[in-house]
């Protein structure tokens, strides 16, 4: 079975910011308004096995994709979640880790949404536009840095 995160089509669909070893999709059906999916290059399954350089620059990650989002959005906060192995729920068998920002009208726990079946994927120009959205606040916020 061919992996979703190296596929070039979500790749091209998806990607909002590459390291030189993580790349950041926005979720084709977030469970909140900035769902990220934070996955390295190289294919491993499990986050125990990524190396020193993958662990570095997730954390280096985790710190830039929040900064952006508080001093462009005023995200308050934000969850960091990963499932490994299939018994954790764990769906695409490619070691990664969600980012859900936090906003002040966030009102419901992040748990709560991710147990309901309330998640839709969006329209394709709402997606689209998301998408874009993030890509530019990302481009700006790390060439003027």
């Amino acid at each position: 079975m061919a992996c979703a995160f190296c596929s070039a089509a979500v790749i091209k669909r998806q990607e909002i910011y590459r390291g030189k070893y993580f790349r950041v999709l926005y979720c084709k059906e977030p469970a909140v308004y900035r769902h990220l999916i934070l996955f390295p290059i190289r294919h491993v399954r499990f986050a125990h096995q990524l190396n020193e350089n993958e662990i570095k620059e997730l954390f280096e990650l985790e710190k830039m994709i929040f900064n952006i989002l508080q001093e462009k959005e005023n995200c308050l906060g934000y969850n960091l979640m990963t499932n490994n192995g299939t018994a954790a729920g764990q769906s695409v068998p490619h070691a990664h880790f969600h980012f859900f920002g936090r906003f002040p009208s966030d009102k419901q726990d992040i748990f709560k949404i991710l147990n309901s079946n309330t998640r839709k994927e969006l329209s394709i120009k709402e997606f689209k536009n998301r998408v874009a959205d993030l890509r530019a606040i990302f481009k700006y916020s790390i060439k003027n840095k």
